[in-house]
C-alpha cells in the first residue's frame, strides 16, 4: 500500500525498502514518520521530524531486550522457554513472572515483593486467582464461553456481589441481574445497541446513520443530536439546545472543544499521542510516553504519577522517586489494589470489566458506581482514590476520558476522538466498538474484542512484548492455514471435519477415558445409574438458574462440532408461551444421548423475547428411552433409576451412554414421556396445538404424550 486518500482528498503515504519494509510514513499534514531494521526485520528505531526518538535493541533469538524512550529504558531477561521472565525500568526491577507447565503464568511479583498467583482449569480457563494466599475472584463459565456466575469474594472468604446474565441468538447480552437490579438491552439488525431499558424502567434510545456514526440519544428528559463531516469526524452536537463544537487538526486529532465561550484545548507529539488537555477553568494535564508505546507518566495540575505496566495493564504506580503508590492485583480484570500505607481495597465487578464498588479490609463498600451503557458514571460514592472505572479501564480525572492505550475514549459521545490508525476494524476510524459496548470492550484502542475473557490470562496480563512494537509472528501461518481448507457443504461433512480435529486430541481422549472408565467427578453435574449411564443434575446444573434458560443460538454453537437433532414445539396455555425441546445425538465424551426439557417464553416488559427460561413449577414425570441399530442403549424412568435426594419430578430429563462414541443422530431413535396428570388444561393445549404431528401419541387417560424422534 502506498497511499490512503480520506474523502476529502488528504492523503497519507507510505514509502518502503527494498525487503518491503515501511521504512517513511507521511501524514496528512505532511509531516514524517521514520522506521529502521535489523537483519532479522525487528524495528530498531522510530523518528520524527520534531526530533522525539525511540529506540529498540534484541537478544541473539529475537526477543526485545530493551526499549528506549527519552530518559525511560526498559529492560527485559526471558525464561529458557522464552517466555518473559522480569522487567526493570532504568535499573530497577518491577515485575518477575512464574509458570505452570503448560506456560500459563502462575505468579506474578511486582516492586512491593508480594505475589499474585493463578489457577486453571484443565481447559486453561481461569478459575481463581488469590494475593498473600488469600482468594480474590472465582469464575465459572458455560459452554459458549461466556462468564454465567462470577463470585467476588472479601478478604473473611465471604462471597459478596453476584451477577446474571441472559444472552440471545447472536450472542447479545439482553439482560443483566446485579444484586436483584435488571437492566434490558435490545439491538437493532446490525448489532448495534439501540435501547437500554434501566432499573426503574428509564429508557436511553440510540439512532446511527449508514457509517455508524451516532444522529441521536434519548435519555429521559435529555435529547441530543449529532453532526458529522464526510470524514466521520464529530463536528457538533445539540443537548437540549446547547451547542458543543469540535475541531480537529489534519491529521483528525481532536483539538478544541467549543462550548459557547469555553474552549478545551488538545495538543500530541509526533506519533499522534495526546501530550497535554487543558480545560476552561484552568486544570491541565501533561502526558509522557515510553517505547512500549504506553503513557508511562501523567502530571495532573502539577501532581506527579508514573506507571509500571505487566504488559499493556498497570501493576504498579510510583511516585517521582519510585515510591510506590498503589499496587494493582489482576484476574481476568481488576481485582484489589494495595496503597502505599499498606491498606488493601477490592474491587467488585461484573463480568463487562465494570468496576461496580470498592470495599476495604473489612469488607465494607467505601466506594460504589453506577454507568450507562457506554461508560458515563451515572451514579459515584467515593471515599477513596480509584482510577479504574468503566470495563476496568484507566479514568483521567481531568477529562472524564479513558486511555485506551492507542487512544482516548470519550463516553458522553460514545466515541474516539481520534483516527484509528489500525484500519482493519471497520471504515469508520472513530467509533467505539461498533456501537454495541455491551458485547466489546477495546483495550487497545484499535479494535474490538468479545467480553469473554477466556482465553488465557496472558492476555489479560498482556505480557506479549514484541506485539507491541512489530508485526506478531504467525498471523501470516493462520491466514495460510485457512486458505488451503476445502470447506464442506453439507451439515454431517462439516461434523466430521471438526470432530477429526477435536476428537485426536489428548485431552479429548483423556475425557472419553475418563467419562468411560472412571466415572465423572459428582462436581461435574452429572450421576451415573446401574447401567452405567449418565443423567443430568437438573437442580445442581447451570440449566437450573432460572435467568439462564436455553435459545436457538446455544443449538447452533454445539451443533457446529457435532452431530445433532433438535425438535422444537410451541405451545400457549393461559396467556403464557411454552415450548416443549427435544434433542438427540453425539454428546461428545458423553456419548450417544438424547434430552427433552419445557421452558416458558421470556418476557421483559410485555415484549416478547426469542429466549425460553426455566420454570421449576413445570415439572412433571418424564421418562426416555434411546435405540442404536435397534438395541435399546439408555432406558430411564427417575421413578425407578434415580438415586435418592434427586427430583423425581422433571422439567429436564437427559440420557447419555458413554459407550456408543461417535454415533450420527439419524442413527438413534429417541422416544420420550411426560406426564401431564396434575397440569390437565395444559395438556389439552399442547395437544390441540401439536395432533397432527404424528410423531406424537396423546393418552387423553393418564394425560401423557410420547413423541419418537
Amino acid at each position: 500500500m502506498s497511499e490512503i486518500i480520506d474523502p476529502v482528498g488528504m492523503r497519507i503515504t507510505f514509502k518502503y525498502d527494498r525487503q518491503g519494509r515501511m521504512v517513511q510514513r507521511t501524514g496528512k499534514d505532511g509531516r514524517s514518520t521514520y522506521y529502521t531494521y535489523n537483519a532479522d526485520n525487528n524495528i530498531t528505531s522510530r523518528w520524527e521530524e520534531e526530533g522525539q526518538l525511540e529506540k529498540y535493541e534484541y537478544n541473539i533469538d529475537g526477543s526485545l531486550a530493551a526499549s528506549i524512550s527519552g530518559t525511560t529504558i526498559h529492560t527485559y531477561t526471558y525464561t529458557p522457554a522464552g517466555r518473559l521472565k522480569s522487567k526493570a525500568t532504568n535499573g530497577q526491577k518491577v515485575l518477575q513472572y512464574d509458570y505452570n507447565k503448560n506456560g500459563r503464568i502462575s505468579k506474578l511479583t511486582d516492586i512491593s515483593g508480594t505475589p499474585v498467583e493463578y489457577t486453571y482449569d484443565m481447559l486453561g480457563r481461569l478459575t481463581a486467582v488469590s494475593n498473600g494466599g488469600k482468594d480474590s475472584a472465582k469464575y465459572e463459565y458455560n459452554l459458549d464461553k461466556n462468564i454465567t456466575r462470577l463470585l467476588n469474594i472479601d478478604p473473611s472468604g465471604k462471597e459478596m456481589f453476584m451477577y446474571r446474565y441472559a444472552y440471545d441468538g447472536n450472542g447479545n447480552q439482553i439482560l443483566k441481574e446485579e444484586n436483584d437490579k435488571v437492566t434490558a438491552y435490545s439491538y437493532d439488525a446490525l448489532n448495534r445497541l439501540e435501547e437500554v431499558i434501566y432499573p426503574g424502567q428509564v429508557k436511553e434510545r440510540f439512532t446511527y446513520d449508514a457509517n455508524g456514526n451516532r444522529l441521536k440519544r434519548e435519555f429521559g428528559d435529555i435529547l441530543e443530536h449529532y453532526e458529522y463531516d464526510n470524514c466521520n469526524r464529530l463536528i457538533q452536537r445539540i443537548k437540549n439546545g446547547l451547542t458543543t463544537e469540535y475541531e480537529y487538526d489534519e491529521r483528525g486529532n481532536l483539538i478544541r472543544e467549543k462550548e459557547g465561550q469555553l474552549n478545551k484545548l488538545y495538543g500530541y507529539d509526533g506519533f499522534d499521542r495526546l501530550t497535554h488537555v487543558k480545560n476552561p477553568d484552568g486544570t491541565y494535564m501533561e502526558n509522557i510516553y515510553d517505547a512500549e508505546n504506553l503513557r508511562s507518566i501523567s502530571i495532573e495540575n502539577g501532581k506527579y504519577n508514573r506507571y509500571v505496566y505487566s504488559g499493556s495493564s498497570i501493576a504498579c504506580e510510583v511516585d517521582e522517586d519510585w515510591g510506590l503508590k498503589d499496587r494493582i492485583v489482576r484476574g481476568h480484570t481488576i481485582l484489589q489494589k494495595e496503597d502505599s500505607n499498606k491498606d488493601a481495597y477490592y474491587y467488585i465487578h461484573n463480568a463487562h470489566g465494570d468496576i461496580t464498588a470498592l470495599t476495604d479490609g473489612m469488607g465494607e463498600v467505601v466506594n460504589r458506581y453506577s454507568y450507562d451503557a457506554f461508560g458515563n458514571i451515572s451514579d459515584c460514592v467515593e471515599t477513596v482514590d480509584n482510577r479504574f472505572k468503566y470495563s476496568g479501564e484507566l479514568h483521567d480525572p481531568v477529562t472524564h476520558q479513558y486511555y485506551l492505550r492507542a487512544r482516548y475514549y470519550n463516553p458522553s459521545i460514545g466515541r474516539f476522538m481520534q483516527e484509528d490508525s489500525f484500519r482493519g476494524d471497520g471504515l469508520n476510524l472513530y467509533t467505539y466498538v461498533a456501537n454495541n459496548p455491551i458485547k466489546y470492550i477495546d483495550p487497545t484502542g484499535h479494535c474490538k474484542e468479545g467480553v469473554n475473557f477466556i482465553d488465557s490470562i496472558g492476555n489479560a496480563l498482556g505480557i506479549n512484548l514484541n506485539g507491541i512494537i512489530r508485526k506478531i509472528p504467525g498471523v501470516d501461518w493462520i491466514s495460510d492455514c485457512f486458505d488451503n481448507i476445502v470447506w464442506p457443504d453439507s451439515g454431517d461433512a462439516w461434523d466430521d471435519m471438526v470432530a477429526s480435529i477435536y476428537k485426536n486430541t489428548p485431552i479429548y481422549k483423556w475425557y472419553v477415558e475418563q467419562t468411560q472408565e472412571r466415572g465423572l467427578p459428582w462436581i461435574f453435574g452429572f450421576y451415573r445409574d446401574q447401567s452405567g449411564n449418565y443423567h443430568a443434575r437438573q437442580n445442581n446444573s447451570l440449566q437450573s438458574i432460572s435467568i439462564v434458560g436455553y435459545n436457538d443460538f446455544y443449538d447452533m454453537v454445539f451443533d457446529l462440532a457435532t452431530s445433532m437433532s433438535k425438535e422444537k414445539f410451541d405451545f400457549s396455555y393461559n396467556g403464557q408461551d411454552y415450548t416443549v425441546w427435544v434433542w438427540k445425538g453425539d454428546y461428545l465424551n458423553l456419548g450417544a444421548g438424547a434430552e427433552l426439557g419445557i421452558y416458558k417464553r421470556f418476557e421483559l416488559f410485555g415484549i416478547q423475547i426469542e429466549h425460553w427460561l426455566i420454570d421449576k413449577d413445570l415439572s412433571m414425570p418424564m421418562t426416555l428411552e434411546v435405540e442404536y441399530e435397534g438395541e435399546k442403549i439408555i432406558s430411564y424412568d427417575p421413578k425407578r433409576d434415580d438415586p435418592k435426594g434427586q427430583e423425581i419430578e422433571k422439567w429436564w430429563v437427559t440420557g447419555f451412554n458413554p459407550y456408543y462414541q461417535d454415533k450420527k443422530a439419524h442413527e438413534l431413535t429417541a422416544t420420550y414421556t411426560i406426564e401431564f396428570s396434575d397440569k390437565k388444561g395444559m395438556f389439552e393445549a399442547f395437544r390441540e396445538q401439536w395432533k397432527d404431528d404424528k410423531r406424537w401419541d396423546f393418552d387423553d387417560v393418564t394425560y401423557t404424550a410420547t413423541f419418537t424422534f
